[in-house]
C-alpha cells in the first residue's frame, strides 16, 4: 500500500497512506493523503510500533488532520473533537490503545497546534482568543497567554515569541507572566530565537536579525533578493534563496551569530519543490517537469546524497539516508555517489581552410565515446571546441553536456543535442557559444547522422580550467546513474596532441 512519511525524530518515523493523483496544471504525479490511519515505525529496524485509525474527515477535497510526532515518542492527533496524546512505545494491548490524556479542541484545527520544545505544547483555547501552554507528558496547563489563536510561536528559555494575525512580533516573559515588548514593524515569518538574537522574515521575504532584548533591528541580510523557504534545527538556519539574476542557492547559517557557513548554487532550469532537513544534513527535492531528484548536503557543504526520484515520490530526511515514498511503497534512497568515469581524450584537430576540411581530416584520429546507440568525440581547434556525434538511424538523440571541473554541481545546465535531422546548442546566459551552423559529414541519403558543431568557451572561463563531459542517449548515460547536474560521475577531459 502506498504510504508517505509525515515526521521523524531521532528514533522513529510516522507514516500514513496516500493515493497517487495527477497534479492539475503540473503534468506530473503527486501524492494525496488518504488519512485513514497512521503508523509509527522504529527507524533502526523498521518494526511497527503503533498503528492507529483516524476518524473520517468531513472535507471531501481537503487534507486529513496531520498527527504530530514528539521528540519523546508520543503522537498528538484529533479524535471526537478532542486532542489526544498516544504512546508510541511500551504498548501492551495494540488493539486497545489508551490515550495518556485528552483536551477539548472545539473548532480549532491541528494547524493551530504547535510543538514548542521543552515538553510544551501551544494550544488555542476553544471560543476564546487566548493560548494555553500544555505540558505534553501530563496534559496539564502550565501557562495562559492572551494571544491570537492563529499566531505562530517559538519558545526560548522562559520566553515565548509569537507572530500574531497583525504580523507584529511579541515577546512574552513566562516567569513574570507579562508582555516584554511588541514590534510596530510587520514581519512575514518567525524563524528562530538563539542567544540574544531573533531571526525573522520582513515583508519582502528577506532575512532579518532582531535584538532579543527589545525587538530592534540589528541586521538585514541583503545578500539575496528573497528567501523562498527556511528550516531551523538547533544551531542551523537552512535557507533556499534567490539572487537578482533569478539563480537559486542553498545556504547554511550558524546560529546564534548569524554567520553564513556556506552557499551552494543550484543548477539553472531546475526548481526547488521541497526543503529537507535531517539531524546532520540539509538539502532539497528539485527538478523540472520531467524529472525530480534529491540533493542532500552535510553541515560542511559536501554532497552526501544525490539521486533520481521515481514519479510521485515524496521524501523525508532522517538520521541516516533519506526515505522516499510513492506508488511503489517506501524505500531507503541510495547514499553512494557515482565515481568519475574514465577520462575522455580531446585531440588537437587537423588545421584546414574550412570547418569541413578540418573535421574530415580529424575524423580518423578521434577517440569516440559510446552512449546508447550513438557516440560522441571532442577535438580542439584554435581555442574552440569541436564536438562530433554519431546518431543511429533507429537510435535516440545524443545529448552532450560540458561543465567546469569546479564546482561540484553543473550550474549552467547547458547541452548540445544531436539528432538524425541535425544538431543544436541549448543557449544559456554566460555559457558556450556556437560558431556557424552544425555540419553534416556523411551523405544526406544515409539514414544515420554524422556531424560536428564548433563552439567557443564562455568569455569568463579561465584558461586551463578543467573540463568535464557527460553523454546521454535513450535513458542511458556514460557517466553513472546520478543526476545530470552532479559532476561526480562526469568524465574529465584530457587535452593532448
Amino acid at each position: 500500500e502506498p504510504v508517505e512519511p509525515l515526521m521523524a525524530n531521532r528514533t522513529s518515523v510516522m507514516i500514513w497512506p496516500t493515493q497517487s493523483v495527477l497534479l492539475r496544471n503540473a503534468g506530473r504525479v503527486g501524492n494525496k493523503p488518504e488519512g485513514v490511519w497512521f503508523a509509527v515505525h522504529d527507524l533502526a529496524t523498521g518494526e511497527r510500533l503503533l498503528r492507529y485509525s483516524l476518524p473520517p474527515t468531513n472535507d471531501v477535497n481537503g487534507t486529513p488532520p496531520r498527527p504530530l510526532l514528539t521528540d519523546n515518542d508520543m503522537v498528538l492527533t484529533i479524535e471526537a473533537g478532542d486532542l489526544i496524546c498516544l504512546p508510541v512505545r511500551g504498548i501492551t494491548d495494540p488493539e486497545n490503545i489508551q490515550p495518556h490524556w485528552r483536551l477539548p479542541m472545539g473548532e480549532n484545527t491541528m494547524e493551530q497546534v504547535h510543538l514548542l520544545g521543552d515538553g510544551l505544547l501551544w494550544l488555542p483555547e476553544d471560543g476564546r482568543n487566548r493560548i494555553i501552554l500544555v505540558e505534553i507528558a501530563t496534559g496539564r496547563t502550565r501557562y495562559v497567554l492572551p494571544e491570537d489563536k492563529d499566531a505562530k510561536p517559538l519558545l526560548a528559555d522562559q520566553e515565548v515569541f509569537s507572530l500574531g494575525d497583525d504580523s507584529h512580533l511579541s515577546c512574552w516573559d513566562l516567569g513574570l507572566a507579562r508582555l516584554r515588548w511588541r514590534t510596530t514593524q510587520s514581519y512575514g515569518n518567525l524563524l528562530a530565537v538563539r542567544g540574544d538574537s531573533v531571526f525573522v522574515f520582513n515583508e519582502n521575504n528577506q532575512l532579518v536579525m532582531l535584538d532579543r532584548a527589545n525587538g530592534a533591528l540589528r541586521r538585514l541580510f541583503g545578500d539575496w533578493v528573497t528567501v523562498e523557504d527556511a528550516h531551523v534545527d538547533r544551531d542551523r538556519l537552512c535557507l533556499h534563496v534567490r539572487h537578482e539574476d533569478r539563480s537559486q542557492a542553498l545556504v547554511l547559517i550558524a546560529l546564534p551569530a548569524g554567520t553564513i557557513q556556506w552557499e551552494r548554487r543550484l543548477p539553472r532550469g531546475l526548481e526547488v519543490h521541497q526543503l529537507l532537513l535531517g539531524p546532520d544534513t540539509f538539502g532539497c527535492k528539485l527538478g523540472d517537469a520531467e524529472q525530480n531528484d534529491l540533493l542532500m548536503l552535510g553541515n560542511d557543504g559536501a554532497i552526501r546524497q544525490a539521486c533520481a526520484l521515481r514519479p510521485g515520490e515524496a521524501v523525508l530526511a532522517t538520521g541516516g539516508e533519506a526515505l522516499a515514498s510513492g506508488p511503489d511503497g517506501l524505500r531507503v534512497l541510495p547514499a553512494a555517489l557515482s565515481a568519475n568515469g574514465a577520462p575522455l581524450p580531446c585531440i588537437e584537430a587537423v588545421a584546414g581552410a574550412t570547418l569541413a576540411e578540418a573535421a574530415t581530416a580529424t575524423l580518423p584520429k578521434l577517440h569516440w565515446q559510446g552512449v546508447g546507440k550513438g557516440a560522441y568525440a571532442l577535438a580542439r581547434l584554435h581555442g574552440a571546441l569541436l564536438v562530433f556525434a554519431r546518431v543511429a538511424a533507429d537510435g535516440d538523440a545524443v545529448e552532450v553536456r560540458l561543465g567546469d571541473g569546479d564546482p561540484l554541481l553543473e550550474l549552467l545546465g547547458q547541452a548540445l543535442v544531436f539528432q538524425a535531422r541535425g544538431a543544436q546548442l541549448l543557449p544559456v546566459p554566460g555559457g558556450w557559444q556556437g560558431i556557424g551552423t552544425p555540419l553534416r559529414l556523411n551523405a544526406a541519403d544515409q539514414p544515420s547522422w554524422l556531424g560536428v558543431m564548433r563552439i567557443e568557451p564562455p568569455a569568463l572561463r579561465l584558461a586551463g580550467a578543467g573540463l568535464l563531459v557527460r553523454g546521454d542517449s535513450g535513458g542511458a548515460s556514460d557517466s553513472g546513474s546520478g543526476p545530470w547536474w552532479l559532476h561526480q560521475g562526469w568524465r574529465p577531459v584530457i587535452f593532448g596532441p
